[in-house]
This record gives C-alpha cells, sequence and structure tokens, in this order.
C-alpha cells in the first residue's frame, strides 16, 4: 500500500472486498443463530439479516405436536448454520466455499420469498433487501476471489530500501547559440535594401 496516498493496489482492494464479504457471511451467521435463540426463549424480536430457512424449520419444530418431528426438524436447521459456518470457514483459503455460500442463500433467499408470497405478507421487504445486500457481497467475494488467483503476489517494499532513480522521460529543450556564420533571424532589423 501507499502510504503517502493511501492508494490500495488492486490484490490489495481485492482482499478487501473479499474480506468484506466473508464478514457479511459471518455476520448473517450470527444473527441467525441470536434470532434462533430468541425464538427459543420466546422473545418477539427478530434481526433481519439472518438466514430464513432455520429460524423457519425451529419455528415449526416448537409448534409441532410430535417430539421427533422437532428433532428432526431441529437437526436440519442446525446442520444448516454448521454448513454456512464451514462456508466461512473454508472460505478463507479459497473461494469456492463463497460459491456454495451464495447457492444455500440463493435457496434461503427464495425460500423467504416463498413463505411471504404463500403468508400474503408485504412486511418483508426489509428482510428481502437484506437478503440481497448479503447476495451482492456474496457476489462481490466471488468475484474478487477469482482475482486473488490470477493476481500476482506482491513483494513488500521495505521503507529503508534504496530509492531507484531513473531518466527523466522527457527533458527541457537546451538553449543553443547560435554560430558565427549561421543568418539571424530577426525581425526588428529594418534595414533597405
Amino acid at each position: 500500500m501507499d502510504t503517502k496516498n493511501n492508494i490500495l493496489s488492486p490484490r490489495e482492494t481485492a482482499q478487501q472486498k473479499y474480506k468484506s464479504a466473508r464478514s457479511n457471511l459471518l455476520l448473517m451467521l450470527g444473527f441467525t443463530v441470536v434470532n434462533i435463540l430468541l425464538l427459543v426463549f420466546n422473545s418477539d424480536s427478530m434481526f433481519l439479516f439472518s438466514a430464513t430457512i432455520p429460524y423457519f424449520l425451529i419455528t415449526i419444530g416448537i409448534y409441532a405436536e410430535i417430539k421427533i418431528v422437532m428433532i428432526v426438524l431441529s437437526t436440519i436447521a442446525v446442520l444448516n448454520i454448521l454448513l454456512y459456518f464451514l462456508c466461512w470457514l473454508f472460505s478463507k483459503k479459497h473461494y469456492a466455499w463463497l460459491i456454495v455460500a451464495l447457492i444455500f442463500f440463493g435457496i434461503d433467499s427464495l425460500a423467504m420469498i416463498g413463505l411471504y408470497i404463500f403468508a400474503g405478507e408485504v412486511s418483508g421487504i426489509f428482510d428481502l433487501l437484506i437478503h440481497i445486500w448479503v447476495v451482492y457481497y456474496l457476489v462481490i467475494g466471488i468475484i474478487n476471489g477469482r482475482k486473488l488467483k490470477t493476481l500476482p503476489e506482491e513483494t513488500p517494499i521495505s521503507e529503508y530500501a534504496e530509492p531507484i532513480y531513473s531518466e527523466p522521460v522527457y527533458s527541457e529543450p537546451e538553449y543553443r547559440e547560435p554560430e558565427y556564420n549561421e543568418p539571424v533571424n530577426d525581425e526588428t532589423d529594418n534595414t533597405i535594401e
């Protein structure tokens, strides 16, 4: 990074965007876990920045009359959350895990849209906007993860390295005195011939 002008290299920019995508995935995962805990403890609150399928499965499991249904649905929800966590964890080494997260979050978004249409609710527009936000960042992360694979590694330059000097790209024209026999082009000469 150029510390004088705070200019990021293409590699540093891609790394920053990739890290941002991973952070959004982890944030979504954290809010999903918090939402499920709020649901289990009978809270009426819910964060929007979360996955819908695990929350919905736990909701059905809580209200299910049959104990085995609750266990199966809760297990599926926990596995879904675990999948997102593994995608976040392994995406540190390879961007393909963000593709997996995008696929599952895309399915989650479609399920959320289907649930809101089925319920006839319009209040889910904010949740939809948050889902679009997460999908956007996952796509940006995938694009920049791919860029990081193709960009060359940067070699760090020490602050104490010797500066490299080169010849200037252009030079000032040199002033040259006219030679003795060379005619002078003087427009102020008013002699008549």
